[in-house]
């Protein structure tokens, strides 16, 4: 048995793809990277209040910020393998220096605008003039059936 469990160990996973990675979570993986993210770049720059970060340490904290675990249960490794791999691809994807205007600029890293503007791994959000996609039939109401969702 214990042989079987270290030849099972030192097989490779699979690589991921997007594709492979369900549209669900998604979203709670870029939203918990970006948190992850703006909390790293947070913590360098307090580490270095006299001057402004170079670009080597800003791409570090980030890439630190990628290799952290995340908070799933032990026993998770699936999305532990996701959230790693999508945490580099948005790297590749926006590219560090993107990330760095976005901290600077906000300080923060807004998961809702990075997350559904710039990567749309999200559902935008409904704007405020935006009627409910179902209304209910009622009385003195016109059942109507719920308008498309735009993708």
């Amino acid at each position: 048995v214990m042989a079987m469990m270290r030849q099972m160990e030192s097989i490779p996973d699979p690589p991921l793809s997007l594709r492979k990675i369900p549209k669900e979570r998604r979203c709670t993986h870029c939203k918990a990277i970006a948190t992850s993210w703006a909390q790293s770049l947070a913590a360098k720059v307090a580490s270095l209040p006299t001057r402004k970060l170079r670009e080597g340490e800003y791409m570090e904290a980030l890439e630190t910020a990628c290799e952290e675990k995340s908070k799933a249960p032990s026993g998770e490794d699936i999305l532990q393998r996701e959230r790693l791999w999508l945490c580099k691809y948005l790297l590749e994807t926006i590219g560090e220096e993107e990330v760095w205007s976005s901290f600077l600029k906000f300080k923060d890293i807004p998961p809702d605008h990075l997350c559904s503007s710039e990567v749309r791994l999200c559902p935008k959000r409904q704007s405020r003039n935006q009627k409910d996609v179902f209304q209910p039939c009622g009385e003195e109401t016109e059942c109507k059936p719920p308008r498309p969702q735009e993708s």
